[in-house]
């Protein structure tokens, strides 16, 4: 094994083969330190290991992970330093899936510090192995195809015919004030008192089992709102469970404890809202590569728990992009959707409701439903109203993609789709790189020229600056929420 140890002189050409070198059959590990005597334990350990000492040599190492790009390589590289480093270098690791920014949170763990490694080297190299553990591929023998033959056919799971399946991932986007809420507590009420759904067979033919559903609800209070308005839509409420909002904090689709509630509970209905709350701290909605993993393993574990995952977003204000191009977000998030259902308010009569499906991988679109709110001794209610008529209303008539906005009848123009998108992006996190930028305003079709312009605007707006000197856009949330 080569020990690779870059200390205290620059060398280009030396640090940009310790990124493109490639080891055969496992995944070669690199560490990166701020601590000479940590460095040095990680070599002793046959590990291939960077000192960073000073601001010059962390761009000389950031300059060499963006020229040669880590995700093509099969490296994983753990930064155990300082905030400030690893930031700096996960931004010239541009989002790779192989460069763990938490790899501290492993390291240092209950009242260990960077004193107590430093003294027990016994305990330090007895964590970079655990480390490296966490992280290894076992190797494994080659792959063995199905043959279709022996493939048995399987009908879908329906929650919902044919709007949601079990096993899959449903999108329900929705218009502000289109009461997506309501909607998800009147799904989760008839599933929880075994009541026949709307399109589904007819109660004479087949009586629905009672479901359970699973509400992680990061916006909406479950004393104040969730449990309310599902005693208003008549839920058993015994066949209803949810997340209370602080033991949602630091809750993503990747995390362990979700896998846990899921298997302890057994839900037939686990409802996400909203989605980009559970996408995880780090992780740009807007970049396929970042979500096509994730929407994968939610998928994953949909099907190995047999339940529907409904993802709950808003949509976005374009009027550039119809039907689930409204979506925020990357177009993985809306492939990996096996039905994409909007939710939005009759431009003619506000106190109706209408639902479209407007994509179904696995069958024919369903038909557009009708919904009203009802006062009752309970509370509201949230009705189906099949005799209420949609013919002829589609879903564009509900998303205003006539190029006027409700308020004033004037021209969203595309300067205004700008601010809007950036403001929305900003409430997601603090900072974005220009190729970010650039390509969440190709996404929504705006003119980069236009986008560039509004971010320097919103800065004067807010007068707070902003700094492209190394290729990034940095804001204070707050100032967006």
């Amino acid at each position: 094994m080569s020990y690779d140890y870059f200390k205290v002189f620059s060398n280009e050409k030396k640090l940009d083969t310790i990124f493109l070198c490639t080891q055969t059959g496992k995944k070669r590990f690199i560490f990166i330190f701020d601590e000479g005597d940590f460095c040095e334990a990680a070599i002793y350990l046959g590990y291939s290991a960077i000192y960073i000492g000073d601001e010059s040599q962390l761009e000389s190492v950031a300059a060499a992970m963006s020229r040669r790009g880590i995700s093509v390589s099969d490296n994983i590289i753990f930064p155990l330093c300082g905030k400030n480093v690893t930031n700096r270098l996960a931004e010239a690791a541009n989002g790779s899936d192989k460069f763990i920014t938490g790899a501290w949170r492993s390291f240092y763990t209950n009242e260990r510090t960077r004193e107590f490694y430093r003294i027990r080297r016994d305990e330090l190299e007895r964590t970079i192995k655990n480390l490296v553990k966490m992280y290894t591929v076992k190797k494994e023998s080659a792959l063995v195809p199905l043959c279709f033959a022996d493939i048995e056919t399987r009908a879908v799971d329906w929650l919902w015919e044919p709007y949601i399946a079990k096993g899959c991932i449903s999108i329900l986007f929705a218009e502000p004030g289109a009461g997506k809420t309501f909607f998800t507590c009147w799904l989760a009420s008839l599933l929880s008192k075994g009541e026949a759904l709307p399109g589904a067979l007819p109660i004479e033919w087949e009586t629905p089992k009672t479901g359970k559903t699973l509400f992680l609800n990061a916006e909406d209070s479950e004393s104040h709102t969730l449990k309310p308005r599902l005693v208003g839509c008549g839920a058993v409420l015994e066949n209803v469970y949810c997340l209370p909002g602080n033991m949602l904090a630091g809750l993503d689709f990747m995390s362990n404890s979700l896998e846990n509630t899921i298997a302890e509970i057994k839900p037939d209905l686990v409802v996400f809202d909203p989605m980009q709350s559970f996408l995880g701290a780090n992780v740009d909605m807007n970049r396929a590569n970042q979500t096509r993993p994730i929407m994968a393993h939610l998928a994953a574990l949909a099907e190995k728990y047999s339940f529907a995952a409904l993802l709950v977003c808003h949509s976005n204000k374009s009027v550039l992009n119809g039907g689930n191009n409204r979506l925020m977000g990357s177009q993985d998030i809306k492939g990996a959707a096996r039905s994409v259902i909007f939710l939005g308010v009759h431009p003619q009569k506000q106190e109706v409701k209408a639902v479209f499906q407007i994509k179904n991988n696995l069958g024919m679109l369903g038909e557009s439903l009708a919904f009203k709110t009802a006062e009752t001794k309970n509370g509201t209610a949230f009705n189906y109203c099949p005799e209420e008529s949609l013919e002829g209303l589609t879903y564009e008539n509900c998303m205003d993609t006539s190029g006027k906005n409700k308020a004033g009848g004037r021209k969203y123009t595309q300067k205004q789709q700008a601010m809007d998108l950036i403001e929305e992006m900003f409430k997601q996190k603090d900072k974005f790189t220009t190729e970010e930028m650039k390509i969440a305003a190709e996404g929504h079709g705006i003119v980069w020229n236009t986008f560039y312009a509004e971010l320097k605007n919103l800065a004067d707006y807010h007068k707070i600056s902003y700094c492209n000197k190394e290729n990034y856009y940095t804001y204070r949330r707050k100032d967006f929420a």
